[in-house]
């Protein structure tokens, strides 16, 4: 009975996508703390492909679910995402499983955009962050890349 209503909550879900109208979602796991943190709101938008860009937070449909991670690069394997939090990335999706793209959440009763200048600065900067922590050949360059965007995190998102 839960997987016949996941599936009907996920269906529902992206056809409100596909009507161009927003969707709100509850944040459950802590792979994007500090950013997201379980009990926050998203709130997802239909998305434009040619305008997501490195750094982007997208609603991806995996397997077992919804995902939303940062894109931290597009290449012939497919739109790669990872959790700020997660040292590994996730498995590359296809350009038909990107749902959506996160515009705002909302923490304890207030909204917050996440495409301000500055926020979208700070995006582009993990995104290239969380790629030479994921790509690294050396161990140590990967330790700076990932202390690198912790700092950057605990500094903004406190």
């Amino acid at each position: 009975m839960h997987d016949k209503y996941r599936q009907t909550a996920h269906e529902l879900s992206e056809a409100g996508l596909r009507t161009n109208s927003n969707l709100y979602l509850k944040v459950t796991s802590s792979s994007m703390t500090p950013l997201l943190r379980p009990g926050d709101h998203i709130v997802v938008k239909a998305p434009v492909i040619r305008d997501i860009q490195p750094g982007d937070l997208l609603l991806t449909r995996r397997e077992d679910g919804f995902l939303t991670h940062r894109l931290v690069l597009v290449d012939s394997k497919g739109w790669h995402t990872k959790g700020d939090r997660n040292r590994l990335a996730d498995e590359p999706v296809a350009a038909p499983a990107v749902l959506g793209m996160v515009i705002a959440f909302e923490r304890l009763g207030k909204l917050r955009s996440l495409r301000t200048w500055f926020h979208l600065f700070l995006a582009r900067l993990h995104a290239w962050l969380g790629w030479k922590e994921m790509t690294s050949h050396i161990w140590i360059g990967a330790w700076l890349a990932h202390l690198a965007s912790r700092l950057l995190q605990t500094i903004y998102y406190l």
